[in-house]
């Protein structure tokens, strides 16, 4: 007779620690009590104490349940290390203030959004990757979209014609717009990533799926420009053009799309760079709402202290604020400059202003490793459809990181548009753990419908 083997719970245990790397999680560990000593030394140690905590508690629970996924492990220490980043800094900002009670909220719907995600992708991905899926998303971002166009208020810009569209629901701002765009990941990556089907059924129509993307894409632009969202606009054009570049199969049409784009806003850029915002500061010409706020954002990219009392204004206090910073930060508030939207638009200038070049240099070095990391797990996918769904993930990270540090540097026009992990506002952090935790779904192979 052979050997019978008895798989208790003794051995289920002894297995399940097996999986786990103590030395991954010994090292994020010890980058955060590294953070935390930095507060310390910034004399905010004893009102972050709390926080860093309840940060390191997530981080041992969320490697235990990462490590039993078999999800990938890099993917996760990177996602803290930016976390832990995002929080040092708007400690730092507050001055010592940042309610725990707020934290705890945002944290923790964060957290669970993050796993309700999760869930339901592990086990209904096909139900996001069907067509008839694809088009009740749709439906729902037109709905948002509408809804926001009319009833969202506009906050944050000096000019009243707002930097973001949010809605308050109990003293708490939300900006639907992030759902949106996270929809549109699903929408892209199901209309390009899919074998041996160039062809959307819609009724008795038959439409090829990179026109159908393109007409999507035009109906939410044409949305976001009318709630003068500029940056979700670019941010989802980009997107959608990458994604296009990458898993388009008419290369031609494609090409002559890219080459028209780049063009066109460069264009665009010039003649408001040379001709238009010049005359327009001087009070010569005249144009109506998003026009001139159009002008106005390119005619001062590179430049804002031309405007500096109107549309240059934050641009300007964002260069200011990269030079006082030094390399650990001020040492005192005497000299720090008042930055709009410090712990969400401006958070990359404010962070060097408030916790040095130092840090800001680690938040960079921090998002090249999630591209990288990012990128790996697409070329680990056999999934076609999950390989698109990560990429389009990946490319709207850096597409939004390298827009949000570029215009904190006065290389790009200022959009209003978050970084990711770091900006504090709730919306943002929410949207950036549910994107994070699809993506470390995926990264287990294990998906229903997967291959």
């Amino acid at each position: 007779m052979g050997t019978i083997y008895h798989h208790g719970f003794s051995y289920k245990i002894e297995n399940f620690c097996k999986c786990l790397e103590m030395k991954m999680i010994t090292v994020m560990l010890a980058i955060e009590f590294t953070l935390y000593l930095f507060t310390v030394y910034k004399g905010f140690g004893w009102s972050y104490l709390p926080i860093i905590g309840f940060i390191m508690l997530f981080t041992v629970v969320g490697s235990v349940i990462v490590f039993y996924m078999r999800a990938d492990r890099y993917l996760l220490m990177i996602i803290v290390l930016l976390l832990n980043l995002g929080f040092v800094v708007q400690e730092i900002e507050s001055g010592g203030d940042m309610k725990i009670s707020g934290f705890m909220m945002k944290f923790g719907v964060a957290v669970v959004s993050a796993f309700l995600a999760a869930f339901f992708y592990k086990y209904l991905a096909d139900v996001f990757r069907d067509d008839r899926g694809i088009l009740v998303i749709m439906v729902i971002q037109f709905l948002i979209c509408i809804t926001m166009c009319l009833v969202g208020v506009r906050i944050g810009d000096m000019s009243g014609q707002g930097a973001v569209i949010t809605l308050t629901v109990k003293g708490i701002s939300i900006t639907p717009f992030e759902v949106v765009k996270m929809l549109y990941l699903l929408v892209v990556s199901a209309l390009l990533c899919k074998d041996k089907a160039d062809i959307l059924y819609v009724g008795s129509w038959r439409i090829q799926r990179e026109v159908f993307l393109m007409m999507h894409t035009g109906f939410l632009l044409f949305f976001f420009l009318l709630c003068k969202e500029l940056g979700t606009a670019l941010v989802v054009y980009l997107t959608g053009m990458i994604m296009l570049w990458i898993y388009g199969k008419n290369r031609r049409w494609i090409l002559t799309l890219l080459l028209l784009s780049i063009i066109g806003i460069g264009a665009v850029w010039f003649i408001c760079d040379q001709i238009l915002c010049p005359k327009v500061v001087a009070g010569e010409v005249n144009f109506p709402g998003i026009v001139e706020k159009l002008v106005k954002r390119f005619g001062t990219a590179l430049h804002p202290e031309v405007s500096a009392s109107d549309e240059g204004y934050q641009g300007t206090l964002g260069l200011e604020a990269l030079t006082v910073g030094g390399f650990l930060g001020l040492d005192t508030e005497r000299y720090r400059l008042p930055l709009p939207e410090a712990s969400t638009d401006m958070v990359f200038a404010n962070t060097v202003q408030t916790c040095g070049f130092l840090i800001g240099t680690a938040i960079i070095i921090a998002f090249f490793a999630l591209l990288k990391r990012g990128v790996a797990i697409v070329f680990a996918c056999k999934d076609i459809y999950f390989q698109g769904l990560s990429m389009s993930i990946v490319v709207l990270l850096s597409v939004e990181s390298m827009i949000h540090i570029g215009y904190n540097i006065a290389v790009f026009p200022i959009t209003g548009i978050p970084l990711y992990f770091v900006s504090q506002g709730f919306t943002a952090v929410v949207t950036a753990m549910v994107l994070a935790a699809v993506l470390l779904v995926i990264s287990t192979g294990t998906v229903e419908g997967g291959k």
